[in-house]
């Protein structure tokens, strides 16, 4: 069964590629056609036998949807018959996808008219265009009350409107959030900024120590020599959870460490003359990455008052999830088909499976890797782990405002960090880590 399903309807031409893509911005969801389902390649817009072909449509649509995960199916209210005339979408296609929320794209019907021409030659009036936009709107209002399910028209000109509709959906489907669960699988977060400049770095940790903030976070600071310090994140070593950071450096570390935040975490912020992380070992303790952002932020802060001149070159955040799977224990206990490198796994008998992917998301870019390896102990390991950063000029505008820059990390970054883990996460594993949160 899907975790959430929402039913896209309008006439041909009224935008529904474009809010699909704008929607999937913003929410991770599998998209599907309704015309791609029934093989419908054709720029005809009319339909021989309605009732026979949305039968068929309805007959597809369990299948297609049958997975754990979320989805947003493109089709039709209402359609043109070959008779010129406008026929209802039946309920069963509904009720075979039963839809978590309707939404329904209303135009202008003479723009729609001129878009259609220039996009498929084919020319309609915009009074054909109106009588069909009608009948998706009452067909809209129709299916909403049969099955009881919310609905919104979707202003296809309005793009603020879009994004609200869109946030809404959001908001209602969130059954999970960062509040409401708590995975053992997160072992390490590491939020982290490099930059560059001439600064002088002890300048820059003779005053951060007299900061509220950082006598608040840590007791004790040591420095590192790092000719002999290497910090670096390797999967094959991702044995038991603890999980090395970062990378070689050839200067001093300053190490802020004895953890005040939370009571036994370990945390432990490292400032260098390029770079400062915080890293956390999530494995006890762990209730959440906000304060942490908040740190960075004002280290972050911190930093350009310290030098004025200072360039911020790069803002991540690192989450490394990874979880032991049992001889005999399955992926699928603790990840959704959507944790494609288990079917790699499963498939080929390797040693290990590497899946990556690159994407960004507006101005956040995101690296996803997904591991499997099998253990000396002959247990396999499932690692889902996600870079998330923002690189270049959008730091600077982003570092205006302390507020605004933490809000973005958190909402921006963090929260959909949150929304591809939650994606390839079983359900099942979703509700236990939701009965971990209320035993916290």
């Amino acid at each position: 069964m899907s975790r959430f399903t929402t039913f896209l309807g309008g006439v041909h031409g009224s935008g529904k590629g474009l809010f699909s893509e704008l929607m999937r911005q913003y929410i991770i969801c599998d998209y599907i056609s309704a015309s791609s389902l029934l093989h419908w390649a054709t720029k005809d817009k009319t339909v021989e036998n309605v009732n026979a072909n949305q039968d068929l449509l309805a007959s597809f649509l369990p299948d297609a949807i049958s997975g754990d995960k979320a989805y947003l199916i493109d089709g039709h209210y209402a359609l043109w018959n070959k008779s010129g005339g406008i026929d209802k979408v039946p309920s069963t296609v509904f009720e075979a996808c039963k839809p978590n929320v309707l939404l329904c794209m209303i135009g202008n019907p003479a723009l729609i008219a001129e878009r259609l021409s220039n996009r498929d030659t084919i020319h309609y009036t915009a009074e054909q265009i109106a009588a069909l936009q009608t009948e998706e709107i009452e067909g809209a209002k129709r299916i909403s009350e049969l099955l009881q399910c919310p609905i919104y028209y979707i202003d296809t000109e309005n793009i603020e409107s879009q994004i609200a509709v869109i946030k809404e959906i959001k908001t209602a489907m969130s059954e999970y959030t960062r509040d409401n669960i708590y995975s053992e699988m997160l072992k390490t977060v590491i939020i982290r900024f490099d930059f560059s400049g001439s600064t002088s770095i002890r300048r820059f940790v003779d005053a951060i120590k007299q900061e509220s903030f950082v006598k608040d976070s840590f007791g004790q600071m040591r420095l590192i020599n790092q000719s002999q310090y290497n910090i670096r994140v390797v999967t094959k070593e991702i044995e038991d959870g603890s999980l090395p950071v970062t990378e070689r450096q050839n200067n001093i570390i300053y190490r802020f460490f004895d953890c005040k935040i939370d009571d036994g975490l370990e945390v432990v912020l490292d400032v260098a003359a390029d770079f400062v992380c915080l890293t956390i070992d999530c494995r006890k303790g762990y209730k959440g990455s906000r304060k942490y952002t908040d740190l960075i932020v004002k280290l972050m802060m911190t930093l350009k008052q310290v030098d004025q001149y200072i360039s911020i070159q790069r803002i991540g955040v690192r989450k490394i999830d990874a979880q032991i799977i049992p001889p005999g224990g399955c992926i699928s206990h603790y990840f959704n088909e959507n944790y494609l490198a288990a079917s790699s796994w499963y498939a080929s008998k390797k040693d290990s499976v590497n899946f990556a992917e690159m994407f960004h998301f507006g101005t956040v870019n995101f690296n996803v890797v997904q591991h499997i390896d099998r253990l000396k102990s002959d247990e396999d390991r499932a690692i889902f782990d996600v870079d998330a950063y923002i690189v270049g000029g959008e730091i600077n505008s982003l570092m205006a405002d302390e507020a605004h820059l933490s809000t973005f990390l958190n909402e921006e970054v963090q929260d959909r960090m949150f929304d591809l883990f939650v994606s390839v996460a079983s359900r099942d594993y979703l509700e236990k880590c939701k009965q971990a949160k209320l035993q916290q």
